[in-house]
């Protein structure tokens, strides 16, 4: 016996409720197009499916124990902060951030060198990583362990790639 499964998206709950309708001989009528399911030997039942609803792309999870040892920082001042924040809402999936220095300057009223000592600090703390120049602009990443952006198996996999001791080759002679 098979099973048919229907998902439903937000859009199209709305549908007739009657939209299928099981025959006398156990197949499936789809009253909308008119076609039949489960003919001969082939019968089945079907399982409603609810869709999940998509995040919104400004949602990103915080990590409850990063809030905890930011608030407890007392280096971090209200100008690393604001940056922090800026950086934040801009964030990308899979955590990349991508924007100049004096863009950020500019949107918080601020002087270049304040920002470029926010980012420092931040960089400093292991709270962002330095990702590769793009034209003039370095990208940077919230470290996976404050927050992340993006589907939860990615997540997990970039968790599995941090864990990985970094190789170190030590070129000097004894």
């Amino acid at each position: 016996m098979s099973t048919y499964v229907i998902t439903l998206s937000q859009e199209r709950i709305k549908m007739p409720v009657h939209r299928f309708t099981q025959l006398f001989d156990g197949s499936i009528l789809d009253t909308t197009t008119g076609e039949i399911l489960g003919e001969g030997n082939n019968k089945g039942n079907f399982v409603f499916v609810p869709s999940r609803p998509k995040m919104r792309d400004d949602f990103f999870m915080f990590f409850q124990n990063a809030a905890e040892k930011l608030s407890e920082d007392k280096t971090i001042t209200g100008e690393t902060y604001r940056v922090f924040m800026k950086l934040l809402s801009i964030m990308d999936y899979e955590n990349y951030i991508l924007i100049p220095q004096a863009e950020i300057a500019e949107k918080l009223d601020m002087k270049r060198q304040q920002v470029h000592r926010a980012i420092k600090q931040l960089l400093d703390k292991e709270i962002i990583v330095r990702g590769e120049k793009l034209g003039k602009t370095y990208s940077y990443k919230l470290n996976i362990s404050y927050g992340w952006k993006g589907k939860v198996i990615n997540f997990h996999k970039a968790e599995e790639q941090h864990k990985k001791p970094k190789l170190v080759v030590d070129n000097t002679e004894s």
